[in-house]
């Protein structure tokens, strides 16, 4: 089982931003980065770093979008669900 602990914007396109992430439900993470002075994400690369603590058994969890949506005008991206190897 995974349980989410938090984010990381540091060495990411968000850093500089205000980041939280919200984690009341088991297995559940949401994030939100925003910025008083908007900073255009003019490049590819890691948007924030999610942070988990393991429990249980090693084995594989999948990590699955459910929503994805940026508010900065129409920018397009892609969330990819994958999969977290607990060893």
């Amino acid at each position: 089982m995974i349980e989410a602990t938090g984010i990381d914007v540091n060495d990411t396109l968000s850093k500089g931003m205000l980041a939280d992430s919200n984690v009341k439900k088991l297995g559940e993470i949401r994030v939100a980065a925003a910025s008083a002075h908007p900073i255009p994400l003019a490049e590819n690369g890691i948007l924030v770093k999610l942070k988990f603590r393991t429990k249980g058994k090693k084995g594989i969890s999948q990590l699955i979008f459910t929503e994805f949506m940026f508010n900065e005008g129409d920018p397009s991206a892609i969330a990819e669900n994958g999969k977290v190897t607990i060893q």
